[in-house]
């Protein structure tokens, strides 16, 4: 099974860097991670030997073909890991708010509690090299991160997982279920 990692222009290629050879140093030999481009996205047959799609931090949103292929993904079962990001969950469609719709970096409903999430990008000038401490869902503390952005969360009930928090309470990583698939 492949881990694919998002690298379209809209990808930070530090984010991109630091996806892979992090997702390398776990996962090898057991799965293998690669990058997937647009292209790739909208015309190969990706999806069934995709285990999870990573999608780094980005300074936009998807290209539409792309983001409704992922949006597909996960909405029949896939698993979607997303990196500086946001998520705001919503009764209605969110795309037409002008405000809004510019930060959406991605869109997928949820027929069960028929409900949006939407992905937001972190838009505050790419990755803090200031480093942060994560404190765990299990309690541990994790020193020393960098390269982080601080998504924020707005909307989300109580079916989600709080993985993580920075010093200061924010979250810093969240996993949710969306439709059929898995969202982090």
């Amino acid at each position: 099974m492949n881990v694919l990692v998002y690298a379209g222009p809209e990808a930070l290629k530090n984010s991109v860097t630091h996806s892979i050879s992090s997702l390398r140093s776990i996962l090898l030999p057991h799965y293998s991670v690669q990058t997937i481009t647009n292209q790739t996205i909208n015309s190969q047959p990706w999806k069934a030997s995709c285990a999870l799609f990573v999608i780094p931090q980005c300074n936009g949103t998807l290209q539409t073909a792309s983001s409704n292929s992922i949006k597909e993904f996960v909405e029949s079962g896939g698993s979607l890991l997303t990196f500086g990001a946001g998520a705001i969950r919503s009764s209605r469609e969110l795309t037409g708010a002008a405000s809004i719709s510019q930060d959406l970096l991605l869109g997928v409903f949820d027929k069960t509690t028929r409900s949006y999430t939407y992905l937001t990008y972190f838009n505050d000038g790419g990755l803090s090299n200031e480093p942060l401490a994560l404190h765990t869902s299990d309690g541990s503390i994790i020193e020393g991160i960098s390269g982080l952005g601080s998504g924020k969360f707005h909307g989300l009930g109580d079916d989600n997982t709080i993985l993580a928090r920075t010093s200061n309470g924010s979250i810093a990583g969240l996993s949710m279920r969306v439709g059929q698939g898995k969202m982090a």
